[in-house]
C-alpha cells in the first residue's frame, strides 16, 4: 500500500530557462535558470543592476520568450500574456481616456463579464484602494500615489493567480510609498494571489515578502531566502535589532553577490 502524499506542483516553475539577447553581440541574462513559486507566496526579486530582474519579470508575464527551457504556469507553458497573470510597472500606464472606474472596470469588460459584477468588483476595489470618492476622474486629476493605487486594483480586477511587481513604488515619495506597501498587503490578502515583486530595496523586501529569490551578477545564479518575521508586520518592525541584524546581512549579500 502506497502512503505517499501527493505533492502538487508548484504555481510557477523556472525549469533550465536562457534569456539572450542580440544586440551586435549575444548577451546572455539567464543560462539554465531554474526556480519554483508556491501558491499564495510574496516572493521579493533582489539584485544589482543588469542582474536580470526586469527580463525575468518580462518572460514570466509572457512579453518575452526565453532562449531556452520552459516557465510554466499551473503546469502549462508561458508563451504570451495571459489574463492570468497581472503586471504592474514602474510607470502608472493607466489609460488617459478612462476614469478611475473605467480603468478598474476595463479587464472585466473586456470578458463581457455581466455588468453587475463589474459594478460589484469595481466598488469593492475603490473601497479597498481608497479611491470611491474619485471613481469619476480621470488619469491627469489624480497624484502619482492615486495612479498606482488605480494601476494595482486594475491588475487585480481579474483576481489573478499571479501577480507581477516591477518596482511599483520606485518613483513615489517615502509616505506615499509606505501607504502603497499597506495597501498591496491588504490586497494581497483578500486576494488569492502569488506576487514576485522586484524592488532595489532591501528593506522593503523584508517588510513585504515571505521569501527573497537574491539574484547576483553572474547569469543565472541566484538563491532563495526565507523571511524570518511574521506576519501581520507592524510598522515600526524595521527598527528593532532582529530586524536591522537581518538587514545588514542581506544587504551584505546583495552588495558582494555572496
Amino acid at each position: 500500500m502506497n502512503n505517499a502524499v501527493s505533492v502538487p506542483e508548484p504555481l510557477l516553475v523556472f525549469d533550465d530557462v536562457t534569456i539572450a539577447y542580440t544586440n551586435g553581440s549575444v548577451v546572455t541574462v539567464f543560462e539554465r535558470f531554474s526556480f519554483a513559486v508556491e501558491e499564495r507566496l510574496f516572493l521579493a526579486v533582489l539584485g544589482p543592476s543588469g542582474c536580470g530582474k526586469s527580463s525575468l519579470l518580462h518572460a514570466t508575464a509572457g512579453f518575452i520568450r526565453p532562449t531556452a527551457g520552459m516557465i510554466r504556469m499551473k503546469g502549462k507553458s508561458i508563451s504570451e500574456p495571459s489574463i492570468e497573470i497581472g503586471f504592474v510597472s514602474q510607470r502608472y500606464a493607466l489609460f488617459p481616456w478612462l476614469s478611475v472606474e473605467g480603468n478598474i472596470a476595463f479587464g472585466l469588460r473586456s470578458q463581457k463579464r455581466p455588468e453587475t459584477e463589474v459594478l460589484e468588483s469595481v466598488d469593492s476595489l475603490l473601497d479597498i484602494i481608497g479611491l470611491a470618492a474619485q471613481r469619476h476622474y480621470y488619469p491627469d486629476q489624480l497624484s502619482g500615489g492615486m495612479q498606482q493605487r488605480v494601476a494595482l486594483a486594475r491588475a487585480m480586477a481579474l483576481n489573478p493567480p499571479l501577480l507581477l511587481l516591477d518596482e511599483p513604488f520606485a518613483a513615489l515619495d517615502t509616505e506615499t510609498r509606505r501607504k502603497m506597501q499597506d495597501l498591496l498587503l491588504r490586497l494581497w490578502g483578500v486576494r488569492a494571489t502569488t506576487i514576485l515583486f522586484v524592488t532595489h530595496d532591501v528593506e522593503e523586501a523584508l517588510l513585504l515578502a515571505d521569501r527573497i529569490l537574491l539574484l547576483t551578477a553572474v547569469r543565472g545564479s541566484g538563491r532563495t531566502v526565507d523571511v524570518p518575521f511574521r506576519r501581520p508586520r507592524q510598522r515600526g518592525l524595521e527598527h528593532s535589532d532582529a530586524f536591522q541584524e537581518f538587514r545588514t546581512r542581506m544587504s551584505l549579500q546583495f552588495e558582494t553577490g555572496a
